[in-house]
C-alpha cells in the first residue's frame, strides 16, 4: 500500500498529477509482468519473452494502480525495449523513438486506450524474429469492415515467431468472420482499431484475453497437420476469447462475483459464432456435449457452489461457473425467444459501454424487452422479473429434477421438483426454482422451447387439460434440453419413449439433442437412484439398431464410460466389454477405419470415437488394424517423413499399439515426440505413451513431467496426469507415485493459478473404486495434513467422488451385472 500525505489539502474540482516511484520484478510466476523462455528452432538459442497476465489482481505488481474492476481509466502505454526486440500492447503503435543516452534501447509509444480496468492492460516484448502478420499466405488483407450498426474498420493480426507465421492462415481466415458475427449479432461494433492474436511457444494457459490482445499457447493457435477435432477446438477457443471483448472488456463487471456472466456468455456464444463462421460443421448441437452435460455433472455434487457468490466474493473459475453460466444464458434465450434476447443484449451493451454493470443490470435489460413482446404473458411468470426467476439458479447450488407422473386414464400430468444430486437422494432439500416447462406429446410435431407453463416456487403442480395424450403415446418435457434440469418419467412413459426409439425410422425419429437428453437423463437418474438401472440400460439398446449420429453416441459414451470405470475390476467387466462391442459393431462396420469421399464432419468425428471405443473394448479387428499400422511406421526407414497412420486415427493407433506392446513401441513413440514440433502430433504421441500398462514405463513418464526444461512442458504434464484415469492401472501407479513424491510434486507444480496439482490428484484418485484404495487415499491425506497447499480442497473433492463410486458398487454393481448377463443370454 502506498500512502500519500498532502499539504495543503487537495481542492475539490481541481486536477492533480501524481508521480509515484516504482520498481517491479520481472517474475517467473506467469502472473503480473513475467518472463518465459523458449528455444529458437533455427539456431537452438534460448530466447525470452516478457508478457503480462494481470487477472485478477496482479496489475499492482507491474505498476501503481487502483486494481479493481470498477476503477476504470484510460492508459497511455510506453514500452522500453532493446533495438533487436519488438513490443505490442492493447492499442496500435503510435510512434517509436530512440532512448536518450541508451543507443541500444528504443521507446515504443502506443495510442491511448478507452476506459478499461487494470486487469485488461496488456503489453509484451519479444525478440525481433516475432512478426506481426496482417495478410494470409495468399496476400489477402485481414481488415474487418462493418457497416452495421455503424461504420468500423478493425485490423486483425497474428503475432508469432518467423517459423510459426506460415501456420497462421486458418486463424487469419476465421477471426474476421467471428468479429463480424458478434458486431452484427449484438448490434454493437467492436470498439478498438485492432485485434492481435499473440502466439507464445510455451504458455501455461491455452489462451488469455485482454482488450485488443489475446495471448495463446502457440500449439493452441497455430498448426500444420490438423486433426478434424483440432481445427474445431481452435475455432471455439478463439470465439470464446473474442466474445469476452464485449462481455468483460467493453462492459466490465463491477466485481469478481459476477465473473460467471462474462464467461457464461462467452461459453454460450462460442458455438453460435463458430456455427456462423463454419456452417458446414453443424456445431450448434455440440453445445450439449461441450457445456451442458459437463455442467450438469459438476453441479450434481455436494461440493458444488452457487455461481453468484455475493457482493464481495471472488467468482470461481471452474466448470460450474463457466459451463453452468453458459447453460443459464441459453435457458434465458430459449425462454424469452431469440428476438427478445438479442434486443435485451443490445440494450445492455449500449447502456453500459465503457462502464461497469452487474448481473441485475443484464436481467433488467432482458426483462424490459420481454415486457414489450406480444408473448409477455408467458415468457415470464406473471408479475415476476427475470432477476427473481434467475436468483434461484444463480444464488444456490445445484439444479432440479422434474418428475413427470402421468394419470393415463384422465390424461393429466403431475409435475414435482426436487434438487438432483448424485449423493443420497433420500436427503431432503429446501431448494426450489422457477422452472420454465416446455413439453409436447407424441401426436404433436412441432418442438418449441418457449415455456407452456411455469412451475413457480412450488414443489408440485398438476396439469389437467393442457394436453391429453393417449395411453399409448409418450410425453416429452424440457424440449431441446434448454432448461437446466433433468426430467424423470414414470416407468411406463420411459418404456413408450424407448419403444419409439427402437422402432421408428431415423428420419421420423426424435431430434439428436432430444435423444442425447434421454440417454443422459436416464443413465444419471439411475446412477442417483431415481430410476431402475434396467430401464436406463434398455434405452441404450436402440443405439445399435438405429443411431448413426455423433451427438447421441458421444453422450452415451460419456455415461457408459463411467460404468466401465465402476465395473473395471469386477467379474462382469468382460461381459460389459462384449456389450459395448455389440452396440458399436453396426456403426463401426458402416464407418470402417478410413474416411469416405463426401462424408460430413460429424461422421469423421464419430469414426474417431467409435474406433477408440472398439479398441478400448478389445475388439480383435481394431486391435489388428492398429498394430499393423504402428508396426509399419516403426519399420519405416524415414519415420519422420513417412507416417502411414491417418492423422485422425493417430491417437487410437498409438494407444492400442503401446497398450499391447512393450518397451520398443513405447520408446519409438517417445523418440518421435522428442523431434516432433507439430502440436497436434505431439498430443497424440503423449496420449499414446500414457496408454502403456507397464508400471515402470508409467513411472518413467511421470518422472519426465518433473524435469524442468525437459521434453514435457507444464501443459503436457496436465494432460499426462489426466490420462491416468482412463488407464486401468494408471491411477494405482499414480497414487503410489504421489504418496512417495508429494514434496517434489508440490514444488514442481506450486503455481496455484495453474492448478496442476488438481490434475495430479484427479489422475491419482479418479480411476480408483474400492475400499483399499479409499484407505490409501485417507492415509495420504492424514500423512500430509497441513502440507497440501492449494490442493487441499481438490483432494477433498476426489475423496467424495471415490466414496460415491464405492457406494455405487455396493448398491448397483450386481443389478447391472444381472442385466448384462440377461442381455447376452
Amino acid at each position: 500500500m502506498y500512502i500519500i500525505h498532502v499539504e495543503p489539502p487537495l481542492l475539490y474540482g481541481n486536477n492533480y498529477t501524481i508521480d509515484i516511484p516504482f520498481f517491479g520484478v520481472l517474475s517467473d510466476t506467469l502472473s503480473g509482468f513475467y518472463r518465459i523462455s523458449y528455444t529458437d528452432i533455427a539456431n537452438g538459442h534460448k530466447r525470452w519473452i516478457a508478457a503480462t497476465h494481470f487477472r485478477t489482481t496482479h496489475a499492482r505488481e507491474a505498476f501503481p494502480c487502483m486494481d479493481e474492476p470498477v476503477m476504470k481509466a484510460s492508459f497511455e502505454i510506453s514500452v522500453g525495449r532493446r533495438v533487436n526486440m519488438t513490443s505490442i500492447s492493447n492499442m496500435p503503435l503510435k510512434r517509436t523513438e530512440k532512448m536518450e543516452k541508451h543507443p541500444e534501447w528504443m521507446w515504443d509509444h502506443f495510442y491511448k486506450t478507452p476506459a478499461m480496468p487494470t486487469y485488461l492492460v496488456s503489453y509484451a516484448v519479444a525478440h525481433s524474429d516475432f512478426k506481426v502478420v496482417t495478410k494470409n499466405s495468399s496476400g489477402q488483407s485481414t481488415k474487418v469492415t462493418l457497416t452495421k450498426p455503424q461504420d468500423t474498420v478493425t485490423q486483425v493480426s497474428v503475432v508469432a515467431s518467423s517459423e510459426a507465421v506460415p501456420l497462421a492462415d486458418y486463424v487469419l481466415a476465421i477471426t474476421p468472420k467471428i468479429l463480424r458475427f458478434f458486431g452484427e449479432y449484438l448490434g454493437v461494433p467492436y470498439p478498438l482499431p485492432k485485434l492481435d492474436m499473440f502466439a507464445i511457444p510455451d504458455f501455461s494457459h491455452a489462451a488469455v484475453q485482454d482488450w485488443g490482445l489475446i495471448t495463446f499457447r502457440e500449439s493452441e493457435l497455430l498448426f500444420n497437420v490438423s486433426t478434424t477435432l483440432m481445427k474445431q477446438e481452435l475455432a471455439v477457443v478463439l470465439s470464446h476469447q473474442i466474445a469476452l471483448q464485449w462481455f468483460g472488456d467493453l462492459v466490465t463487471a463491477k466485481g469478481w462475483n459476477d465473473l460467471w456472466v462474462n464467461e457464461g456468455f462467452a461459453s454460450y456464444m462460442d458455438h453460435t459464432a463458430v456455427n456462423y463462421a463454419e456452417p458446414s460443421w453443424e456445431l450448434s448441437d455440440q453445445f450439449l456435449l461441450d457445456h451442458l452435460l459437463p455442467a450438469l455433472a459438476a453441479d450434481s455434487l455436494g461440493t458444488s457452489h452457487a455461481i453468484s457468490v455475493g457482493e464481495k466474493g471472488l467468482g470461481a473459475s471452474d466448470k460450474v461457473s463457466y459451463d453452468k453460466g453458459a447453460c443459464l444464458i441459453r435457458m434465458v434465450n430459449s425462454t424469452l425467444t431469440e428476438r427478445v434476447f438479442r434486443k435485451g443484449l443490445t440494450q445492455y451493451l449500449t447502456a453500459w459501454s465503457f462502464s461497469n454493470a452487474d448481473t441485475d443490470d443484464l436481467w433488467s435489460s432482458l426483462t424490459n424487452q420481454s415486457r414489450l413482446s406480444k408473448d409477455a404473458d408467458i415468457l415470464l411468470p406473471p408479475n415476476v422479473t427475470l432477476k427473481e426467476v434467475m436468483s434461484g439458479w444463480t444464488m444456490q447450488p445445484g439444479y432440479p429434477v422434474l418428475t413427470v407422473t402421468r394419470d393415463y386414464g384422465k390424461g393429466s400430468v403431475t409435475l414435482n421438483q426436487s434438487r438432483f444430486t448424485l449423493e443420497d437422494p433420500t436427503e431432503a432439500s429446501s431448494s426450489l426454482w422457477y422452472i420454465p416447462v416446455s413439453y409436447m406429446c407424441q401426436t404433436e410435431n412441432k418442438i418449441t422451447t418457449k415455456p407452456r407453463v411455469w412451475l413457480n416456487l412450488d414443489s408440485e403442480i398438476t396439469l389437467h387439460s393442457v394436453t391429453k395424450p393417449g395411453p399409448k403415446e409418450w410425453v416429452l418435457f424440457n424440449l431441446g434440453m434448454t432448461g437446466f434440469y433433468r426430467v424423470n418419467y414414470d416407468e411406463r412413459n420411459w418404456e413408450l419413449l424407448t419403444n419409439h426409439l427402437m422402432n421408428t425410422k431415423e428420419d421420423q425419429s426424435l431430434p439428436l439433442v432430444t435423444k442425447a437428453q434421454l440417454l443422459d437423463d436416464a443413465l444419471n437418474l439411475a446412477r442417483a437412484g431415481h430410476l431402475e438401472y434396467p430401464v436406463a440400460l434398455n434405452l441404450t439398446r436402440y443405439l445399435a439398431l438405429k443411431e448413426r449420429n455423433y451427438v447421441p453416441w458421444v453422450t452415451a459414451m460419456e455415461n457408459l464410460g463411467h460404468l466401465r470405470l465402476l465395473l473395471r475390476d469386477s467379474s462382469s467387466y468382460i461381459t460389459f466389454q462384449k456389450y459395448l462391442q455389440d452396440l458399436m459393431s453396426p456403426i463401426y462396420n458402416e464407418l470402417s477405419t478410413s474416411g469416405k469421399t463426401g462424408e460430413n464432419r460429424r461422421q469423421s468425428l464419430l469414426r474417431i470415437k467409435i474406433l477408440t471405443w472398439m479398441s478400448d473394448s478389445e475388439a480383435p479387428e481394431v486391435l489388428s488394424w492398429a498394430q499393423k499400422l504402428y508396426t509399419g511406421w516403426m519399420d519405416s526407414s524415414s519415420p519422420h517423413d513417412d507416417n502411414p497412420v491417418p492423422v485422425d486415427q493417430q491417437r487410437t493407433v498409438y494407444c492400442t499399439a503401446i497398450r499391447h506392446g512393450g518397451m520398443r513401441e513405447w520408446d519409438f513413440a517417445y523418440q518421435r515426440l522428442r523431434v516432433t514440433l507439430d502440436p497436434g502430433l505431439r498430443n497424440n504421441l503423449i496420449d499414446g505413451l500414457s496408454c502403456t500398462r507397464d508400471p515402470g514405463l508409467l513411472v518413467t513418464l511421470l518422472e519426465k513431467c518433473m524435469e524442468i526444461g525437459g521434453v514435457f512442458k507444464l501443459h503436457n504434464a496436465r494432460r499426462i496426469w489426466d490420462n491416468m484415469i482412463d488407464n486401468p492401472v494408471g491411477s494405482t501407479i499414480a497414487l503410489n507415485y504421489v504418496r512417495g513424491n508429494w514434496g517434489r510434486l508440490k514444488n514442481r507444480f506450486s503455481n496455484a493459478e495453474l492448478g496442476i496439482l488438481r490434475n495430479v490428484l484427479k489422475g491419482a484418485i479418479g480411476g480408483l473404486n474400492n475400499e483399499l484404495d479409499y484407505a490409501n487415499v485417507l492415509d495420504f491425506q492424514a500423512t500430509n495434513k497441513g502440507n497440501l497447499a492449494y490442493a487441499e480442497k481438490y483432494l477433498e473433492e476426489e475423496i467424495i467422488l471415490l466414496k460415491l463410486r464405492i457406494t455405487w458398487r455396493k448398491k448397483y454393481k450386481d443389478i447391472v451385472a444381472k442385466w448384462l448377463h440377461h442381455y447376452l443370454d
